[in-house]
């Protein structure tokens, strides 16, 4: 209120006062909530657009005065977007992808108009106390041994006259990339691909773009090429370059027919180029740190003998229906409306993108994860067993306790009293220990994948501990279905008797994979169960046992956990 009077009492300009002020309202308002400590983000975020060659619709076009100029800049038309400068990067940085390079190093022009507006504010390139701050990540899914190991401040010439080449950041402000969020689906399908292509390999142009002319139409053509690692870095195996031409109008070109051949190729299993960590991260959490947010070829610990050694991450250009689960969980984790994601699900399985029961379990994951449910069949609960008519519905009582004995009756196929099955003998181990009640238990049950495991744990402190081992696949836990069996028939069985139960996957596309249709059986991730952090540490405070997360875990008779290993 105080800006918009004056010490005579007259009405002012509010706004002129308010910016005059700066210390009253809404700054002030901040400022308290934060103790007046603030700390000034000055970490380069770097858009990267998902088109190699910009719209002709959005592009700057060269004026009169530029081209006479600069005869020999390298776009005949247009002026270099970011992206441009980047394809005309040195020799030395070709194999960096987009994302590594706005990591690791800046354009020199950029600096240079950067450093016209320098304030005594401004610490982009202080560095803060006696020594560099320094924090070496080779896990980093942008990580590159060559510029980690460069000291800042080095330069990089552009192989084009007239193109500004790089410098190396400061080692306390290494950049941060920001693509859009595209989805595989309907006309933005190719861009989604293209997107792809652009931030999975380190693409370069070998010459300048030229004139042509497409269909009759005047155009600007760039041709792009990659570089294959050297044999002796991936394992012996011999690729060819690859080369492409992107216009800025449409040619009969297919990004994602392109990125298929291209996943095809050196996923080719006689090639051996295939990381074997993530080649399963898709359904667990990965073998190696290294694995379990990277891009195209990298370095793999588990995997790796020398440094410079570089194996495939597996979908990176075209992991098919993974891709849409991928799109998906990424919509929830930016908190999109739950009506929102069912309608995307719903458009994915319309374009036969999906399945239904797959775009049922994705969206069931997700509501477990806020805390919400979709039944459809609200009346039928309790003894009642009066169903709607109409598309899926929520099981009765009685149809339940059907289910588990038919689910009980397959893991006894193939057994007998004397020698029963792995399957059955596991269960019956399991709620045996649940009916006596007296000593917690931790169970670990180890398999083989299609024999139908699980992993279980009551939430508290264990007086007694098991381990059982489940031999390898046979006749009858084959018939009685592959991963989660054991798990979710366990899962049935304590929501018919009371207990209260919840289960837990490391990733969405696992937690998908824990549900029956009709019933309550559902997973979530174990981070948004225990609302863990990047360092894997629990944000619940327990002892608000108010929090409904903090009362869900405290009052928990069994958690399973599927996927452990």
């Amino acid at each position: 209120m105080e800006t918009t009077k004056s010490d005579n009492g007259q009405d002012q300009n509010a706004c002129k006062r308010w910016l005059q002020a700066r210390t009253v309202g809404l700054p002030t308002a901040w400022a308290r909530l934060m103790n007046f400590n603030f700390v000034r983000s000055t970490k380069s975020v770097v858009w990267i657009p998902s088109d190699f060659v910009q719209d002709p619709g959005n592009a700057s076009q060269r004026t009169p005065e530029h081209l006479a100029k600069n005869p020999v800049y390298p776009d005949p038309v247009y002026y270099l977007t970011f992206l441009g400068k980047y394809f005309f990067r040195s020799p030395q940085l070709r194999t960096l992808r987009i994302e590594q390079f706005n990591r690791y190093l800046m354009l020199t022009d950029a600096d240079a108009a950067r450093s016209s507006d320098l304030t005594s504010e401004n610490t982009i390139d202080a560095d803060v106390g006696g020594d560099p701050y320094r924090v070496i990540d080779p896990d980093h899914r942008n990580y590159d041994p060559l510029l980690e190991t460069t000291a800042p401040g080095t330069q990089f010439a552009s192989t084009m006259f007239g193109c500004p080449g790089a410098r190396r950041r400061n080692d306390s402000r290494l950049g941060v990339s920001r693509p859009p969020l595209l989805e595989p689906s309907g006309d933005g399908r190719e861009d989604f691909y293209q997107q792809r292509l652009l931030l999975g390999l380190a693409w370069w142009s070998p010459g300048s773009p030229k004139k042509v002319v497409v269909a009759g139409k005047e155009a600007v053509e760039w041709t792009f090429c990659w570089t294959p690692p050297s044999a002796e870095h991936i394992g012996g195996a011999n690729l060819d370059r690859e080369t492409m031409k992107v216009a800025t109008v449409p040619l009969n070109f297919s990004y994602e027919h392109f990125c298929k051949l291209l996943e095809l190729k050196f996923c080719d299993p006689e090639l051996g180029c295939v990381c074997a960590c993530c080649a399963t991260s898709a359904e667990t959490s990965g073998s190696c740190r290294s694995c379990r947010f990277a891009v195209g070829w990298h370095r793999c610990r588990a995997v790796q003998v020398r440094q410079t050694d570089l194996v495939w991450c597996p979908g990176s250009l075209h992991g098919g229906r993974l891709d849409i689960q991928r799109v998906l969980f990424n919509l929830h984790r930016r908190q999109l409306p739950t009506d929102v994601l069912v309608a995307k699900a719903d458009e994915y399985v319309n374009e036969q993108l999906v399945t239904q029961a797959e775009a049922d379990g994705m969206l069931a994951v997700i509501r477990s994860e806020r805390g919400t449910s979709g039944i459809a069949n609200d009346a039928a609960d309790g003894d009642d067993d009066a169903v709607l008519v109409g598309a899926p519905r929520r099981l009765s009582r009685h149809e339940l306790q059907a289910l588990l004995e038919k689910r009980v009756g397959q893991m006894k196929e193939g057994g007998s009293d004397d020698a029963p099955t792995d399957q059955y003998r596991v269960y019956m181990y399991i709620i045996e220990r649940m009916q006596l009640g007296e000593n917690p238990i931790r169970l670990m049950v180890q398999a083989s994948a299609g024999t139908g495991k699980s992993s279980q744990r009551p939430p508290i402190s264990f007086d007694e501990s098991a381990q059982l081992g489940v031999r390898p696949v046979n006749s009858s836990s084959r018939r009685c279905g592959g991963r989660g069996f054991l798990l979710t028939t366990v899962y049935l069985y304590c929501i018919l008797n009371g207990k209260k139960v919840r289960a837990c996957a490391p990733t969405g596309i696992a937690a998908a994979n824990i549900e029956l249709e009709g019933s309550a059986v559902s997973a979530s991730t174990l981070h948004c169960f225990f609302d863990l952090d990047g360092s894997y540490e629990s944000r619940l405070d327990f002892s608000k046992t108010t929090n409904e997360k903090v009362d869900a875990v405290i009052n928990l008779d069994v958690l399973m956990l599927d996927e452990v290993s």
